[in-house]
């Protein structure tokens, strides 16, 4: 027997659905928070992530995918509304058609994994859920194994951030230091592991071309905030600081780009010296 479909926003389910949507303390105190559509629902499948609950409206499934996601998950986890309520959870002109409930993964360094091949973020005071959500993006598509945001950054778990993921954030580990000492014995413990370990500071006006990096190297690429740039106590840690070079009028390239650009430049040089390592190595 199918469960019974809520036709009010008032029921007390929707109540707690909304507040995990809206309010950061409340998504923090329960430890849960919520994504959006099928695609991304489908990803987090893929790396083990399960939802605690599904949320959907009978009448609002098209895709295959969706249908198939729900069908695929016990009934006791499902939540099905009506259309007018299901529309109440989402912040888009076009809501999706699944919402699903995530518990929030502890911030837990040990999540990231540390790689002879190591390519990091570390990101300093994020302020705009949009920006680092596309910077996990770009950090899953371009091959890094973990993000750390640093001290007074947005919640990776707001819902616009999550949104502009489109999936990745369940690919990427994500941690949060919101303290300096950590965070200094983190790197420590990194340069340990990893002797070679260079820490690449973006700089928008000091610092070299970012070719002039070698980006084979394992690599913590450190992120700025959008309007003050790095912190004094980060600066200090960077082995180099890189710059991309700008014409026109422009002062500065928003955060999420100028952190894909450093991204798309370290895995281009890596995707270069994999290439010649093949082809030397089939030489006669």
């Amino acid at each position: 027997m199918s469960p019974e479909i809520i036709t009010s926003k008032a029921n007390p389910k929707v109540r707690e659905l909304r507040k995990l949507l809206r309010r950061k303390k409340y998504r923090q105190e329960g430890g849960r928070f919520l994504a959006e559509g099928a695609q991304a629902i489908a990803i987090a499948r893929q790396h083990g992530w399960k939802p605690l609950t599904l949320v959907y409206s009978p009448e609002r499934l098209h895709s295959p995918l969706a249908r198939a996601i729900v069908l695929e998950t016990p009934e006791r986890f499902r939540l099905p509304l009506s259309p007018s309520v299901f529309e109440t959870l989402s912040e888009r002109d076009n809501p999706p058609e699944l919402i699903g409930v995530f518990a929030v993964p502890p911030d837990d360094l040990d999540r990231i994994p540390v790689r002879e091949s190591a390519l990091l973020l570390l990101l300093d005071r994020i302020r705009d859920p949009g920006n680092l959500g596309a910077i996990i993006r770009s950090a899953d598509a371009l091959g890094a194994q973990g993000v750390v945001l640093y001290g007074d950054s947005v919640d990776p778990y707001h819902p616009q951030s999550v949104r502009a993921t489109m999936g990745s954030l369940f690919a990427v580990p994500v941690v949060h230091l919101r303290e300096y000492l950590p965070l200094k014995e983190w790197v420590e413990r990194l340069r340990a592991a990893c002797p070679q370990l260079q820490l690449v500071g973006a700089d928008p006006h000091s610092g070299r071309p970012p070719e002039e990096m070698d980006g084979t190297q394992p690599t913590l690429l450190v992120i700025g905030n959008e309007q003050k740039g790095l912190s004094p106590e980060l600066l200090q840690l960077c082995d180099l600081r890189v710059t991309i070079p700008m014409v026109g009028a422009a002062e500065s390239l928003n955060t999420a780009v100028a952190a894909s650009i450093l991204l798309y430049e370290i895995a281009r040089q890596r995707r270069v010296a994999s290439q010649g390592s093949i082809s030397g190595a089939s030489a006669p």
